[in-house]
């Protein structure tokens, strides 16, 4: 059965399965700030090197106070349009002699303002005041699932752009009950009361200084606001810590197909989502600001193996100081590692036999499109030998079948082998 590699940050590491070299370069790409020509008072904005004057005795990096900042009684903001736009949530600085919070301007972000911000009690939106821990992924590649792990591992709920409704289940995994978010002027979120995994007992809404949200942006520009003004509802800003689950994308195709169809939806052709695929994964991990943004990428894929799943919470953990963002001190990362109501399911998650014989769900034609379009990305991530596996495994079979039909038709006989 072939493995597939696990990312540890700071190294690459490498596997040989039947003389096949899997190699997976690992990216931690850290935070650099630059200060940036907009960055000027005129914009409402300030550079501070060094502590700047702000002090915040929690905090261990301390290139958090080089760059740019919102002067008092201003927030950031970044632009879509003049009819949208969305908090920038890059970080809070403190002031030091009378302990003004003060927003950070993303580094080397064009697009973002700061803007006034309306006093107490004028319109919906405030000088925000927490710091936005980003998790982004296309849509079936265990967004809600890696939601729920942190839920139970910080006891803090996750919030989202969306207002969402979800199904709340019971130990069985069955659905008992449909609940909707709520939306909080604190954050500009929505956020179930108990979190996405309904646990008052243990988790509870936050009210630190970071939140994790969930998003599908770019990916989904949002299913909902068919206005063209809105046509990034589902952005959430530059954030301050990025986490970005992937999948390889034919498995995720299939999966978001068959998620459309539940709800009748417009299903995607392949070429499409593999454009939309490529592009929300380079958007993140490449583009400006984003690019500059601490992050951990995980496979999907990875988190059905229990030691893989424990080793990416444990350094997600570590990397993203979720404990201190959340302002917790209650953080147990194998909390929910066993917990019945995250356990594998056969028709949700791929367990490495489904994995390894996926070239049985797809056409030549369809594992030869996903690699020509797809390649950089399935090397980096490690996928590129298993579809190079699936290609040649999906020939041979064709092969055979048509060697089948041949067999069989002088006696007279058509076989119909799919």
């Amino acid at each position: 059965m072939m493995p597939l590699c696990f990312p540890l940050l700071g190294f690459q590491l490498v596997f040989v399965f039947a003389g096949v070299l899997c190699t997976l370069h690992c990216y931690d790409i850290v935070a650099t700030c630059v200060a940036t020509s907009h960055c000027v008072a005129g914009n409402n904005m300030q550079y501070i090197v060094g502590d700047g004057g702000f002090k915040d005795e929690n905090v261990r990096d301390a290139a958090l106070f080089q760059g740019c900042i919102c002067v008092e009684g201003y927030d950031c903001q970044l632009f879509h349009s003049p009819e949208f736009s969305v908090p920038c949530g890059a970080g809070i600085v403190k002031r030091t002699h009378d302990g003004v919070l003060l927003e950070k301007v993303p580094a080397r972000c064009e697009d973002c303002q700061c803007i006034e911000a309306p006093g107490q009690g004028e319109g919906d939106r405030v000088v925000m005041e927490v710091s936005r821990i980003i998790l982004s992924s296309v849509p079936r590649s265990g967004n809600g699932w890696m939601r729920k792990l942190l839920e139970l591992s910080t006891g803090v709920g996750t919030e989202t752009v969306f207002h969402e409704k979800f199904t709340v289940e019971d130990e069985f995994g069955n659905g008992r009950e449909v609940k909707s978010a709520v939306y909080r002027k604190r954050t500009g979120l929505f956020a179930p009361d108990c979190g996405l995994i309904n646990d008052c007992d243990r988790v509870k809404m936050s009210e630190g200084r970071g939140v994790i949200v969930k998003s599908h942006f770019p990916f989904i520009p949002s299913h909902e606001v068919q206005n063209l003004e809105m046509g990034n509802a589902s952005d959430v800003g530059v954030g301050v810590f990025h986490i970005l689950p992937i999948r390889n994308p034919l498995d995720n195709f299939d999966a978001w197909n068959r998620y459309l169809q539940q709800y009748n939806k417009e299903m995607m052709n392949l070429t499409r989502f593999l454009d939309e695929w490529t592009r929300h994964h380079v958007f993140w991990q490449e583009k400006l600001p984003y690019s500059l943004v601490q992050k951990y990428v995980y496979r999907f894929e990875d988190m059905n193996d229990e030691d893989k799943r424990k080793k990416i919470l444990n350094t997600l953990m570590l990397k993203g100081n979720l404990a201190w963002l959340l302002d917790t001190r209650d953080v147990d990362a194998n909390f929910g590692l066993n917990d019945k109501r995250l356990q594998m399911r056969k028709n949700g998650h791929v367990d490495q036999l489904t994995l390894v014989d996926g070239y049985m769900r797809y056409t030549e034609e369809e594992i030869t499109l996903a690699i020509t379009k797809t390649k950089p990305l399935l090397q980096r991530y490690g996928y590129y030998h298993l579809y190079i596996h699936w290609l040649k495994m999906r020939r041979e079979y064709d092969k055979f079948l048509q060697e089948a039909q041949n067999e069989f038709k002088p006696n007279g006989y058509q076989l119909n082998i799919q």
